[in-house]
């Protein structure tokens, strides 16, 4: 239903690169479902990295730099939104955290931590409320 967690990067270039996490259903028997790209930070204002699957922006923004950066989205949701369902039957998740670059050249590390995949109600991750 929900995935969140944060991310750090230390140092961003200027243009072309982008956080993505994939969430790609697999069927029972191993059979290939569709799946989403979800970018996290980057990307621009450029067109959306080619690929077969569809993609939904958290941010077009560069990623945030020097401090670990909250991210979430309901994904099942957006399964709904793109294919008006989502896939069944399904066996598992699989997901994936990538650094990418429209020109295939990345020069930056990228770190991950405290990924939750389950219920939004479940999330541990929620960042503190301000109390303001």
């Amino acid at each position: 239903e929900f995935l969140s967690g944060f991310y750090r990067v230390d140092e961003w270039p200027a243009s072309g690169a982008y956080l993505q996490f994939v969430v790609h259903p697999v069927g029972p028997r191993q059979e290939v479902l569709p799946e989403l790209r979800f970018i996290i930070a980057g990307a621009g204002s450029e067109a959306a990295p080619s690929s077969a699957a569809p993609a939904v922006f958290l941010s077009r923004a560069a990623a945030v730099t020097g401090e670990w950066t909250y991210f979430a989205y309901p994904i099942r949701q957006a399964f709904v939104d793109k294919f008006a369902a989502i896939p069944a039957p399904w066996a598992s998740i699989e997901f994936s955290l990538e650094i990418r670059s429209l020109s295939g050249d990345v020069r930056t590390t990228a770190y991950f931590d405290d990924m939750y995949l389950g219920s939004q109600v479940g999330n541990p991750n929620r960042p503190k409320q301000s109390t303001r």
